[in-house]
């Protein structure tokens, strides 16, 4: 709904599934995760706030589908949008514009055990993801390079933590199954 009262209905086809939503802070756009049934496949779009569709994100730059079921959007201080898909296994990357920087699909031998949800960024670029399978937190640079766990499970009884918040005080709020909001102190003032 705009300020002066208009309403603008933004609908996908029938054999989509809306995912994921995020409002971005940078543009004023919403960028909609949406889950095709009948091709098992994803797309990120881009709308303007006036619901109008700016572009369908769907491919890398050799024509491979980037999504499967993305879930969790979250935009880097850049404008880079990140997204958690855990039917892929994996965080995708692309810049401002859609085009595909890079994925990261976990530190495990086997890539299938990562089961990326949540995902946030912070103030310095770096992006924080929970892995639902390890009860962890990844952290990693603005270009999806791993920097070290964040959390654990066996630390701080992450049981089925899916949901990441950083707040503008530099709190991570870490949303869990087991009916718990952990909140921790994440950066020095700065």
């Amino acid at each position: 709904m705009t300020p002066n009262g208009t309403t603008t209905i933004i609908s996908t086809s029938e054999d989509e599934n809306i995912k994921a939503l995020f409002s971005s802070q940078i543009t004023g756009n919403l960028l909609v995760g949406v889950h095709k049934c009948q091709a098992n496949a994803g797309k990120l779009t881009r709308y303007e706030e006036t619901g109008a569709k700016i572009k369908d994100i769907e491919v890398d730059n050799d024509g491979k589908t980037l999504y499967s079921n993305p879930t969790y959007i979250a935009e880097n201080r850049n404008g880079d949008i990140v997204t958690a898909d855990s039917t892929k296994h994996r965080v995708v990357l692309v810049d401002r514009s859609g085009e595909y920087r890079g994925y990261y699909n976990g530190q495990t031998p086997n890539k299938r055990e990562f089961d990326p949800h949540g995902v946030c960024t912070d103030v310095k670029g770096q992006i924080m993801v929970v892995d639902y399978t390890s009860g962890s937190i990844h952290l990693l640079d603005q270009d999806l390079r791993f920097q070290k766990l964040l959390l654990t499970k066996e630390q701080h009884n992450l049981i089925g933590a899916s949901a990441l918040f950083i707040d503008e005080n530099h709190h991570l709020y870490v949303g869990s199954e087991n009916g718990r909001i952990n909140v921790y102190r994440y950066l020095n003032d700065e």
